[in-house]
């Protein structure tokens, strides 16, 4: 992960954040106030962390919930993070394999999560809408 100023094309800072994904992450980085949030589900590890924008030190970084599978694919997942507001107070959604979870974009701490079962490889961003998140699982057949 890297800060280019687009003016000149200088690499303003890097940053190497190691997972084994196998194809490679598919998540998208987003901008929340001065922290880029990114999404590391991997085969071997899962977490999510915030780097501060402009100079790519760690603001936080929070390990996802517990995957209880041994086979290792199917730990890795590829959303991208969403965040919304809602009366109660500002969320950042982001589905993993087995979980959908809800993170404070500001200090990265659990709000809520939802078991999904035998959910893996979630690819699509939450959307919200009327008061409700909407997620698509991804586990071969359709869950309710």
């Amino acid at each position: 992960t890297a800060c280019v100023e687009t003016a000149t094309g200088n690499i303003l800072w890097k940053r190497r954040l190691r997972i084994e994904h196998q194809v490679g992450p598919g998540s998208s980085p987003i901008l929340h106030k001065d922290l880029l949030v990114l999404v590391r589900d991997g085969c071997d590890v899962q977490y999510v962390v915030a780097l501060d924008k402009k100079t790519g030190e760690t603001v936080w970084k929070t390990d996802r919930p517990p995957i209880d599978t041994e086979y290792t694919p199917y730990k890795k997942a590829f959303s991208t993070p969403l965040v919304i507001d809602t009366e109660q107070r500002r969320q950042m959604i982001v589905p993993a394999s087995k979980w959908i979870v809800s993170y404070d974009p500001e200090s990265g701490k659990p709000i809520w999560r939802v078991d999904t079962g035998k959910t893996f490889s979630n690819v699509s961003r939450p959307v919200f809408g009327h008061g409700l998140v909407f997620i698509a699982t991804a586990d071969r057949k359709s869950v309710v």
